[in-house]
């Protein structure tokens, strides 16, 4: 198939429907072309999109493009975005996150106006051990970003998971680097794939429990 579209500003999408198997493309005359990506989904079942910046603290989202991010919230909508930062902010006895907050919070807000009719969850940090003395120990920067990251949800009407407590609590990620096969690394701060399954599967399990509860408060208003 030969598709032709007419030059624009804005971005535009060319649809194909029907049973696929593989799919190739060729560009001619693409001068000045700018391609952001191809979405190969279908009208049913869940489908994620995953951002990877790594080394983010989030902030950097405060750039993004407010006419580029509605067009895209037009033509794919979301019906969730997770927010899943703040691991690189914490350090070892560093307890006062207030600029982080203040930033976050304006951060979050301003993705909101950009999709407005998208649920917002706030995932929080997981643990992180530090060496002291001859044994690790979760850092105290760790306990004060959670409580940051509750108040950043709370402030801007967002959901706030806490992938600390999820894992364990307080020193989890000791029992995740000594279990065995291994959850994490043993730099005490990295969640492996075994572990990241581990998490997912809490997170889509409390999902599911509150979708549920959600449908049942609803069903007992009518």
């Amino acid at each position: 198939k030969t598709f032709s579209p007419p030059s624009s500003p804005d971005i535009q999408t060319i649809e194909i429907y029907g049973d696929i198997s593989s799919i190739s493309f060729s560009f001619n005359k693409a001068e000045g072309f700018v391609g952001y990506g191809v979405y190969l989904n279908d009208d049913k079942g869940v489908y994620v999109d995953n951002y990877s910046v790594r080394g983010s603290s989030g902030l950097t989202l405060s750039a993004s493009d407010k006419k580029l991010s509605t067009r895209f919230n037009q033509l794919v909508p979301y019906d969730v975005i997770i927010l899943q930062y703040g691991i690189n902010v914490t350090g070892a006895n560093i307890t006062n996150y207030s600029y982080y907050k203040k930033k976050m919070i304006d951060v979050v807000k301003m993705m909101k106006s950009y999709f407005p009719n998208t649920a917002f969850i706030i995932m929080g940090v997981s643990d992180r051990a530090m060496k002291n003395n001859n044994s690790f120990e979760t850092m105290p920067g760790i306990l004060a970003m959670v409580e940051v990251q509750r108040q950043i949800a709370k402030e801007t009407g967002s959901i706030f998971w806490d992938t600390f407590s999820a894992m364990g609590g307080r020193n989890s990620m000791l029992a995740f680097v000594s279990h065995n096969p291994p959850l994490a690394s043993k730099d005490y701060t990295h969640i492996n794939h075994a572990g990241g399954k581990r998490i997912a599967e809490s997170f889509i399990y409390s999902l599911i429990m509150e979708v549920e509860a959600s449908k049942t408060a609803q069903k007992r208003k009518k």
